[in-house]
């Protein structure tokens, strides 16, 4: 469904049906005409907005028992990128649905939570429930670099917690993530990632009053993360709470 957002509601537009199992991501086109849904049916459907009509169903017939977890469109338009809980993650050609690559570094290990594209649709990056991250070259399907999300920041750590989202930023290499009780900003740029800064612990800061409500010990997961346009704050969200971070980079 669509809406039109208004100052004290928000106004259903149009209804899309079709898919065969729950919705569990979707991603506007970037010139607003289209959007991509991937569904635990195992498909990812491309809609005309105001129609309402399914343009093209991707599926994969060589995982076909696969139910889909992540979806975003790349910033050229070009392409689109799904996860799924095999922890496989399709490329598409957006125009066509033909599957262009399928990147298995994570199959049957670690199902993909999220993933995200670099601002240039050079690289994208795959987040987990075993707490890494993958960074993939989006034209050869080569892993250039993975990060691991630990309680301390440590790239040694194995003890990793689940990273349910990766979001790169607008116009730069910066990378956010969200994870249990964690928030973290990584650098891409030199080829090796560097962690920037310390990690973000929303319950060491249980009385502030930015919290709409306080997260204890224990029950701060971080399930959501999202750069601001101009790239210099990140708001993110976890169980009943919202919270804006600004970033100085």
């Amino acid at each position: 469904m669509t809406c039109k957002a208004q100052p004290d509601a928000c106004q259903p537009l149009w209804s899309y049906q079709g898919h065969e199992g729950p919705i569990k991501a979707l991603s506007w086109s970037p010139d607003g005409t289209k959007i991509a849904s991937a569904s635990s049916d195992g498909t990812v459907r491309i809609w005309d907005v105001e129609t309402t009509k399914v343009l093209l169903v991707y599926r994969d017939d060589h995982t076909p028992r696969v139910k889909l977890t992540a979806v975003a469109w790349s910033p050229d338009g070009k392409r689109i990128v799904s996860g799924d809980d095999g922890g496989q993650v399709q490329i598409w050609d957006a125009l066509t649905g033909h599957l262009l690559l399928l990147l298995e570094e994570q199959r049957g290990l670690d199902p993909v939570t999220f993933v995200s594209w670099s601002h240039d649709s050079r690289s994208l990056a795959s987040s987990g429930y075993k707490g890494i991250v993958h960074i993939w070259d989006a034209q050869t399907g080569q892993t250039i670099a993975s990060i691991p999300s630990t309680e301390n920041g440590s790239v040694e750590s194995s003890e990793n917690d689940p990273i349910y989202a990766v979001v790169w930023s607008h116009r730069s290499s910066l990378i956010a993530l969200a994870s249990y009780d964690t928030i973290q900003v990584w650098d891409l740029s030199t080829g090796k990632p560097q962690q920037l800064g310390h990690s973000y612990h929303p319950s060491d800061h249980a009385s502030d009053e930015q919290f709409a409500h306080a997260p204890g010990k224990g029950e701060a997961n971080m399930f959501t993360v999202a750069w601001s346009p101009d790239d210099r704050q990140i708001v993110c969200g976890g169980q009943g709470y919202t919270l804006g971070l600004s970033f100085h980079g």
